[in-house]
């Protein structure tokens, strides 16, 4: 069976593709183009993830139940404990790297940083989380993505930026 996007604002909440799938659709009319749910799931994450690299307006109630819902899916889908502590044991140096710049430059009262595993593909993201908003939390996933942030929530001018990088 297939189904239209505009029956699927519950998609994460449901189960993603998964949840499709129990509910017997095996493809997704997006516009004119089918996609499997598998393929489904990875365009809306792959959009779901755009959004949490960048700034975003909190007050827009669609986008912050597509993030909440997708939080939530995530975290189902997340590794054993001793499995994805193995992974985020053994990080790679320029992570490090950015992690600890980015931990001097951001104010440790208002955001918590880490790092985490996105979901399904268990590739390590930086997480950075406001303290005052709950559900507040971006993903970067990059370097650009990195100087998006910190010039949008932290007024970097661009000199700061290419010292940044330079670390």
């Amino acid at each position: 069976m297939i189904t239209e996007t505009g029956r699927l604002q519950e998609f994460w909440a449901e189960g993603g593709a998964q949840g499709l799938e129990r509910s017997g659709y095996l493809f997704v009319d997006l516009d004119g183009e089918f996609f499997s749910s598998q393929d489904y799931e990875g365009y809306r994450q792959a959009a779901v993830n755009d959004v949490l690299s960048t700034p975003y307006d909190p007050s827009d109630s669609q986008v912050m139940y597509e993030i909440q819902t997708y939080l939530a899916w995530a975290e189902s889908q997340r590794l054993p404990a001793e499995e994805e502590q193995a992974l985020l044991t053994d990080l790679p140096p320029p992570l490090v790297q950015w992690v600890s710049a980015l931990g001097k430059r951001i104010d440790s009262d208002h955001y918590n940083i880490g790092v985490r595993l996105a979901p399904r593909s268990r590739r390590r993201v930086i997480e950075i989380r406001e303290k005052s908003t709950v559900g507040q939390v971006w993903h970067l996933g990059n370097q650009q993505q990195i100087l998006q942030w910190l010039q949008q929530y932290c007024f970097f001018p661009a000199e700061q930026q290419l010292a940044l990088m330079g670390n």
